[in-house]
């Protein structure tokens, strides 16, 4: 017993040393552990409950008992989402000080709603900080537009740039503050080029591509566009200034050379903004505060006004509904960090869309510039087998190009905003060869292997005749495939197609042109296709469903912060959920008990969670 108390060796010594270590870091993890679920979790709770309650202040119901119609003020202060982020992400950004943003789908379900409310005069709107991609601000201003065409629309902007031109111009009335910035140049793609740079740093970038026009890694083997760069971006740029013209001609009433010229001047005062007509008026924004009727921020309306409850005319099937599925990000093989679309990942909710009998068809909406050419073909895959069973419609946000156009080729409709960035049909890869390391620095890349492929492994010699050979059969192989997708999808010969590729990247309104989408619209046109393809009654109204993964323990949820965002995604809808249930109404209450009752069998089934909010918004 004694021989085992008292340590003989430097290897008893470690072995206790190691046994107080293990023993002290799992103290440390469990009160870790203890300390989160009793301090952290129940102030995020109760945070969010605070802050998503009505506040007992005048609110939407006291402004409508009075006899004078309210004027609904709306802020454009964040960024512009088109798809609302799930709970968890919400509980996250909120807790940690993040930006909410705005989202379009409670824009544009909430503005509905109060274009069609006898007790809302009109829409006063004050800009300042918004931002968001072209195709989403086109979205917004179409969501305004519709208000528009029913009530007036007020807007007040404290600087004017092109996201604050676009939505004012739909605006019935559009008023400046009198010391306002103006910089309004319109569509501008400014880049930066270093391939210089790298090789006085010793570094030589070898590119391979198919495709003349993908020049993705361009800017690291040369000093300025290639003539095929320069050409395409162009074209580019022509197509989306053309459009803003027209756009800003129709809503401030302009000829589109008097729009054509504002956007080349590109820097004015307010008061030569005021003199050219881009604006009506200069005052500040307690201009807005003087109009007639009481006045209702957004956030209150929306608050006491948004349910799950139908509008009038419609009815709507719990039985029955469309998946709405998120492609976001770069493509990759294997999760690396955030914003970034996996195969393994997207095949969760490719698959349950696919065996789920209460999904009669799937949104697809792509937003990512690509990426990974094998994870791409992937998700190509899925989606294929999934459209073979139920109608894929591909809706695209800002960027949808190469992987991004990939995965959306077997779709059975793909629409594509008129701003959406999109195409680049090709393949590019790039490989450093640190060779002038040597001479600069003294480093050396000396490399042991029975490999032809030696030079291009070790990263200090060019790349052979041979290695390019291989590397360019390889990059060839896959640009015809990615081909013969786009052939097949789009019922176009591999000439056609070759012909559209290349590698050269379109915008939507060229991409319609040319074949490579079906329609012009927003996420809210494709849900209205989805309808039609999945042979639904385009006259009403159909619940949104997401997927949702099963449930995790307490430790695997606290095991990444990956995993933490699961936990709180799954838990953040019964939140959700239990919230709406104090907001509404007992009448409306009864009205949605379907609903209610549809969404508890599911979740108990764990194969989607039905989310209210989304119920009215397409």
């Amino acid at each position: 017993m004694a021989d085992w108390i008292e340590p003989q060796s430097s290897n008893d010594s470690n072995f206790f040393k190691r046994w107080t270590k293990r023993l002290w870091k799992w103290f440390k993890n469990f009160f870790a552990v203890i300390g989160f679920v009793y301090t952290v979790v129940p102030i995020v709770l109760v945070w969010f409950i605070l802050h998503n309650m009505n506040p007992p202040a005048k609110t939407a119901d006291e402004s409508k008992k009075s006899s004078k119609p309210v004027s609904l003020w709306l802020e454009l202060d964040r960024h512009i989402l088109a798809v609302e982020p799930r709970m968890s992400d919400r509980i996250l950004r909120s807790f940690f000080g993040g930006d909410d943003g705005l989202y379009l789908p409670t824009l544009r379900t909430t503005l509905r709603k109060a274009s069609e409310d006898a007790s809302v005069s009109d829409l006063q709107i004050v800009i300042d900080g918004l931002s968001g991609s072209m195709a989403d601000m086109e979205e917004l201003r179409q969501v305004i537009t519709d208000f528009q065409a029913k009530k007036p629309v007020t807007s007040w902007l404290r600087h004017l740039d092109n996201s604050a031109l676009l939505i004012s111009s739909a605006t019935d009335r559009v008023i400046l503050s009198p010391v306002a910035e103006v910089m309004i140049p319109g569509p501008a793609f400014p880049q930066i080029y270093f391939g210089e740079a790298l090789k006085k740093l010793g570094i030589d970038m070898q590119v391979v591509r198919a495709g003349k026009y993908k020049s993705a890694f361009e800017a690291f083997i040369a000093n300025e566009p290639s003539p095929e760069s320069k050409e395409m971006m162009s074209s580019l740029e022509s197509s989306l200034r053309n459009h803003m013209i027209k756009i800003l001609a129709k809503g401030r009433k302009k000829q589109e050379s008097e729009t054509n010229l504002w956007l080349k001047e590109s820097i004015f005062t307010a008061a030569k903004a005021k003199e050219l007509g881009i604006v009506d008026e200069l005052g500040y924004v307690a201009v807005l505060e003087k109009m007639p009727g009481d006045a209702i921020s957004f956030d209150d309306y929306h608050a006491e006004n948004t349910s799950s409850k139908p509008s009038i005319g419609y009815s709507l099937t719990p039985e029955k509904g469309i998946a709405l599925i998120e492609a976001a990000g770069e493509i990759v093989g294997t999760a690396s960090g955030e914003g970034q679309i996996t195969p393994k990942a997207l095949q969760e909710e490719l698959e349950w869309a696919r065996t789920n009998e209460h999904v009669n068809a799937v949104v697809l909406r792509i937003d990512s510039p690509g990426g990974s050419a094998s994870a791409s073909d992937e998700i190509w895959e899925f989606v294929r087998r999934l459209n073979a069973e139920k109608p894929v419609i591909a809706s695209f946000g800002s960027v949808a190009a190469s992987g991004g156009y990939y995965i959306a080729a077997s779709a059975k409709k793909i629409i594509a905003d008129p701003t959406t960035i999109t195409g680049s049909i090709g393949v590019i890869g790039m490989i450093p060869n640190f060779e002038g390391f040597k001479d600069k620095y003294g480093v050396t890349f000396p490399i042991t292997t029975q490999s032809n492929r030696g030079a291009m492994l070790s990263g200090g010699k060019k790349m052979t005749p041979e290695d390019q050979k291989y590397i360019g059969a390889s990059i060839d192989e896959t640009y015809h495939t990615f081909k013969s997708r786009v052939s097949d999808g789009r019922k176009l010969t591999m000439e056609q197609v070759e012909a559209l590729a290349q590698g050269r990247v379109y915008s939507g309104l060229q991409a319609k042109e040319l074949g490579l989408v079906d329609e012009l619209g927003t996420l809210k046109d494709a849900f209205q296709v989805a309808k039609k393809e999945a042979g639904l009654d385009e006259n009403k109204l159909y619940p949104i469903l997401r997927y949702e993964p099963d449930e995790l323990s307490l430790s695997e949820c606290l095991s990444s912060g990956a995993k933490m965002r699961k936990c709180l995604r799954r838990h953040g809808a019964s939140i959700k959920t239990s919230l709406k249930n104090e907001i509404i109404g007992a009448s409306e209450a009864k009205e949605i008990a379907s609903l209610i009752q549809a969404k508890n069998r599911f979740k108990q089934e764990k194969i989607f969670t039905l989310y209210f909010g989304d119920v009215s918004n397409f």
